[in-house]
């Protein structure tokens, strides 16, 4: 495929008002502050004051330049415990706790003591002036002691009347994965009645792995992968959220990825990660490590700087996402929902080419499942900005997007636009695509695949583009896509048959989720075109994923034979 370089100022084609019914825009989720101050109020322990701290974690600071009113709850604090018959209710903030919090016989006392609350119980800034009235939005978090769990995540989960975790702390016996499942129930009932207020549970963070056991660290997975995927389902409100600061937490900047808790991971496009990217929430692992990657040392599991400020980096954005969505000024992400299936068409086209040509895509989408689909389509062309479609697909149904720019994204006929197009699903899908140039005696083209994140190639490894053919019969032009939130350097080497370099080396910057084309890459290595040839690509940006391939172009007919990247 060859797509004809084209002006900046006419490079992306005006996209029409009205897009067929079929494709009507996705209303994201909106990260956006609140226009006007609103009043938070965060109960915690020592883990919260560090993470709020302007020296570690920084959230009291990211908190106040996203105009939340910050007031907090710590050790000694609100009204006596009259449940556990000791000390005050803040002194108090296990999972079983919550019972007392929230659920018994107390619990008015408690809670307009809370709502009322608008001092500071820690040193973080905040604004200045306190924009009055009850706090509107309660975060509440356990710490990491309720990361060790007993029990089994298919424990049967009991009803509150019979739960003997109510009010009792983490080193109680009774601190099990389904008991904990119960108090959370529980909650989501009663927060159902004061749909006045967002409540948002901060999940516990995890331990360190001299503080725990393998059993305990697995048990607090599945209760954190419960909070965020199920505990909501079925939850018609939408003043209820969950920031998984456990999973934020697992994974960080080092060589294994869990030995650097000095260097985080925030941006990358792997490890795990709870967050809004490429305008969905994302939950996702690929590290898959069930204890602390930032604790203070081997013992201590309360977590360094570098993991509190990248739980910052990824949690407020949701807490945006979370209050617009109560408000109703928002796209919601949905009851708990899992982590999306993600792929890449790395190359679409409505464009002119080389030789007359005109390069069409048609993108072909099957849920091969049993169950229905429902996914986002975004188009990010070059040079310009994503937009976005959603399509919905019946159990076994096949969708086939012809000339896909025009069709589903609404691109103008007349205009000229390429670029890559992401698609997030509920449930994986099959999706194929086929660039082509139609003339009078039919239609030539390639083929090209949806790639996943497992599939792309990423720093510290070599990718390799096999049999490109040069000489005067053939050109070769290589596409470039960033999988991730992060945009990419990458390095590409052409090599003779003796694996010898040919030329120089060709630095590449590739926009995050965007397209780039290298046109004539024997031309651009200022090399003569050999016979045969490969290539490498290297990438040297932390955190990116890049997938490529190359087009192997005969100069006589136009015809495109697609080479895709090999991740040996």
């Amino acid at each position: 495929m060859s797509f004809r370089p084209v002006p900046l100022a006419a490079a992306i084609a005006v996209l029409l008002a009205t897009v067929p019914r079929s494709a009507q825009a996705v209303v994201p989720p909106d990260p956006s502050p609140p226009p006007t101050p609103v009043k938070l109020v965060f109960v915690h322990h020592s883990t919260g004051e560090a993470w709020l701290a302007d020296g570690h974690g920084g959230l009291g600071t990211a908190l106040r330049d996203s105009r939340w009113f910050v007031s907090d709850t710590n050790y000694g604090w609100g009204p006596a415990d009259l449940d556990a018959g000791s000390g005050t209710i803040g002194d108090h903030t296990d999972i079983g706790s919550w019972w007392s919090w929230f659920l018994g016989p107390h619990r008015d006392t408690y809670l307009a003591a809370l709502l009322s609350e608008s001092g500071q119980h820690a040193e973080y800034s905040r604004l200045a002036a306190d924009p009055g009235g009850p706090n509107r939005v309660v975060l509440f978090k356990s710490c990491f002691p309720n990361s060790q769990l007993g029990g089994s995540p298919t424990d049967p989960v009991p009803p509150i009347e019979a739960n003997p975790l109510r009010g009792q702390d983490s080193g109680s016996e009774h601190h099990t994965v389904a008991n904990a499942k119960g108090i959370y129930a529980a909650l989501r009932d009663f927060f159902a009645t004061r749909p006045d207020v967002l409540f948002v549970a901060v999940t516990a963070p995890p331990l360190a792995a001299a503080a725990t056991d393998p059993a305990a660290a697995a048990n607090a997975r599945a209760l954190n992968e419960w909070l965020v995927n199920d505990w909501l389902s079925g939850y018609t409100g939408r003043n209820v959220a969950v920031l998984d600061f456990y999973t934020v937490l697992t994974s960080d900047g080092g060589p294994s990825r869990t030995d650097d808790p000095g260097t985080n991971d925030l941006g990358w496009a792997d490890g795990n990660h709870h967050r809004l990217r490429s305008g969905a929430v994302e939950h996702t692992r690929t590290v898959f490590s069930d204890v602390s990657a930032y604790p203070s040392d081997p013992e201590d599991s309360h977590p360094t700087a570098a993991g509190d400020r990248k739980a910052t980096g990824e949690l407020v954005a949701l807490l945006d996402v979370a209050y617009n969505c109560w408000r109703g000024t928002g796209g919601c992400p949905g009851s708990g929902a899992a982590a999306p299936w993600e792929a890449v068409v790395a190359a679409v086209a409505h464009s002119g080419g080389a030789m007359g040509s005109s390069w069409r895509t048609d993108l072909a989408a099957v849920n091969g499942g049993s169950q229905a689909a429902s996914a986002a389509f975004t188009f990010t062309p070059r040079g310009g900005s994503p937009v976005s479609r959603s399509v919905d697909l019946a159990a076994g149904e096949a969708r086939d997007f012809r000339d896909v720019l025009v069709s589903l994204f609404g691109v103008d006929a007349a205009a000229s636009a390429s670029g890559a197009v992401r698609v997030a699903a509920d449930r994986p899908l099959c999706l194929s695509s086929r660039t082509f140039n139609p003339t009078a005696k039919g239609s030539y083209g390639g083929y090209l695949p949806a790639v996943t994140a497992a599939e792309a190639l990423g720093p510290g490894k070599t990718g390799v583009l096999a049999h490109l053919k040069g000489g005067e019969s053939f050109r070769v032009n290589v596409g470039l896509t960033a999988l991730g939130t992060s945009a990419a350097t990458v390095a590409l080497r052409l090599r003779g048959t003796d694996g010898a370099p040919l030329g120089r080396e060709i630095v590449l910057e590739v926009p995050a989720g965007g397209l780039v084309q290298q046109d004539d890459v024997f031309a651009a290595a200022g090399v003569a075109p050999p016979a045969i040839a490969w290539a490498t690509l290297e990438v040297r940006t932390a955190g990116a994923l890049v997938w490529a391939y190359a087009s192997v172009i005969d100069n006589r007919t136009a015809d495109p034979t697609i080479v895709p990247l090999v991740v040996p």
